[in-house]
């Protein structure tokens, strides 16, 4: 039991190799539908994200009728969408390193490296976002420690950084 979750995941990195030496048709792809899975968790953790905007965003607005529309949705909706956040971004940075570590010795050295880029944000961002999640203590009690952790998890820059990555990632042959 204590070695299964590693076992798994060997398993899961052998696979395609087995497969290839096999001479089976299609190896490449289960790689590159990992990556596709990938991001369509990425772009399905973001609602939390977007909901979150729309509220700091619809202060500023005149009209008090939407403004208390949106205000009474994300009261509604934040605590279950930020746990469907945490959890989707989790299993995408995990799916996401695995479908890099899949296709590491690619042809395609530009989308490699983006890649591997895209997977170091997201690592950055999922590691802020657990210790802000979970509030390990005693670091947490530190004022300029969850300063700095809810800093780096929340601005654009990394996220600016991530999204690029990953569009030179997809317009280099990466999948």
């Amino acid at each position: 039991m204590r070695y299964s979750i590693p076992a798994a995941f060997v398993l899961l990195l052998a696979i395609p190799v087995a497969a290839e030496e096999s001479g089976l048709e299609g190896v490449n792809e289960f790689p590159k539908a990992l990556g596709s899975f990938a991001l369509f968790l990425l772009a399905a953790g973001s609602a939390y994200v977007i909901l979150r905007r729309l509220f700091v965003w619809s202060r500023n607005w005149q009209e008090e009728e939407i403004k208390n529309q949106i205000m009474t949705y994300y009261k509604q909706f934040r605590k279950p969408l930020l746990l469907f956040h945490n959890i989707i971004m989790v299993v995408a940075t995990i799916v996401g390193g695995i479908h890099g570590l899949l296709l590491l010795n690619s042809e395609y050295r530009v989308a490699v490296y983006s890649g591997v880029a895209a997977v170091v944000v997201m690592l950055i961002l999922c590691a802020s976002g657990i210790f802000m999640f979970f509030k390990f203590r005693p670091v947490w009690t530190k004022d300029a420690t969850k300063g700095l952790v809810k800093y780096v998890h929340r601005q654009w820059l990394f996220s600016g950084i991530l999204i690029i990555t990953l569009l030179i990632h997809l317009a280099t042959g990466g999948e």
